[in-house]
């Protein structure tokens, strides 16, 4: 978990100097609409989850909903397939999945469509 952690501290880090630049480049309305305070309550998360007791009974939901938010940096070269939350990793193992919007069946592609319910990404305009 602490390589999760670290991992996502970074991604954090990148997401904050681009979002900087975007407001340097073309003012601070261009973030209106950004994801900013998710940034920040992720981070949150981080702090809460590394101050946490190991005995405290909050600590397992606190690591699954870490894993869930760290999903959005999967197409990272970094991300590890073991930080998948629990129930993803077991659909994962059962083959290729469809994201429900593509339809594409291809184990190992990568969607650019949103997550959900854990399924693996691919890439329709690549054919894949």
């Amino acid at each position: 978990m602490v390589d999760l952690l670290k991992f996502l501290r970074a991604r954090i880090e990148e997401d904050n100097h681009a979002y900087a630049y975007v407001a340097h480049t073309f003012g601070g309305e261009a973030l209106l609409d950004s994801h900013l305070p998710m940034l920040d309550l992720i981070e949150m998360l981080a702090r809460d989850y590394n101050a946490m007791d190991p005995a405290d009974s909050r600590k397992e939901g606190l690591t699954y909903a870490i894993r869930v938010l760290a999903q959005s940096y999967a197409e990272h070269p970094a991300y590890r397939q073991e930080w998948l939350p629990l129930e993803a990793s077991r659909r994962q193992a059962l083959g290729p999945q469809q994201c429900g919007t593509c339809e594409v069946r291809r184990p190992g592609s990568v969607c650019r469509l949103p997550l959900s319910a854990g399924l693996r990404r691919h890439d329709p305009a690549s054919g894949g």
